[in-house]
């Protein structure tokens, strides 16, 4: 009898938890409103900021993470999986200002694992960490830098980084 309850709670409790994880990634709060990611046709996502469409992305599935804010923009970092061996993870930012106004950057970041984003001056700093690491001695961390919608890209080399 106990067994049958335990076992009854235990599936209501990986319900609620499922369901929880679920809607955080694909809705976050920002100061401009909600971003929301759905999905219109098979690989294919719309991202819309107050039920407005601002943005399309191409991907199986969509993650939304909020850059703490700083300043009069904030970002979003949209994570993009598509299915693979190694190699699942794309990103793009999105930077909501005051008036409205949606900026989307161009894909980067292919292969990658999301470490960290902080704000710089005008933007926000990507980290990711790359699936394949190129040198056995040490991790690499690429940092993109992301400004008025433009991804520049730089790769340091990081002794203190943990694999």
């Amino acid at each position: 009898m106990n067994c049958r309850w335990s076992a009854g709670l235990l599936f209501v409790v990986a319900g609620c938890l499922s369901a929880a994880s679920a809607s955080a990634a694909d809705r976050v709060a920002s100061r401009y409103g909600d971003l929301s990611a759905a999905r219109r046709d098979e690989g294919t996502f719309v991202i819309a900021l107050n039920a407005k469409p601002v943005a399309e992305v191409v991907a199986d599935e969509v993650s939304l993470y909020r850059v703490t804010p700083h300043g009069d923009t904030d970002y979003i970092v949209v994570e993009l999986w598509q299915p693979g061996l190694n190699c699942h993870h794309s990103y793009v930012v999105l930077a909501l200002h005051p008036a409205g106004k949606v900026e989307k950057s161009r894909v980067f970041g292919e292969c990658s694992d999301l470490s960290a984003a902080t704000h710089v001056h005008g933007g926000v700093q990507v980290e990711l960490r790359p699936v394949v690491q190129p040198d056995a001695s040490g991790t690499f961390l690429e940092h993109y830098l992301v400004s008025g919608g433009k991804v520049t890209k730089q790769r340091l080399p990081r002794s203190t980084a943990k694999p």
